[in-house]
């Protein structure tokens, strides 16, 4: 029989899993969306004559899917560290 301890380690890394996996299957929806808005007419991040603003908004778009899957890895981890104490 497991003490209290060592139950809730198994239920925390259950819901890390699942938070990582819901988050990665989120990461690739959001891929598609990002991938649809860069492409649209209106920011033509493909253009080399656009403003500043339009470049650092197409930038800002091409770094969301990074950031958010970083964010996802690190509350996994967070929520792991944060059982073993």
């Amino acid at each position: 029989m497991m003490n209290n301890k060592g139950q809730m380690f198994l239920i925390g890394m259950g819901i890390a899993f699942l938070l990582l996996m819901v988050g990665i299957s989120v990461a690739q929806i959001l891929k598609g969306d990002i991938d649809t808005t860069l492409s649209s007419d209106g920011l033509d991040c493909d253009n080399a004559a656009i403003t500043d603003g339009t470049k650092l908004t197409c930038l800002g778009f091409y770094l969301l899917n990074p950031y958010f899957i970083g964010l996802v890895i690190l509350s996994t981890i967070m929520i792991v560290i944060g059982i073993k104490k």
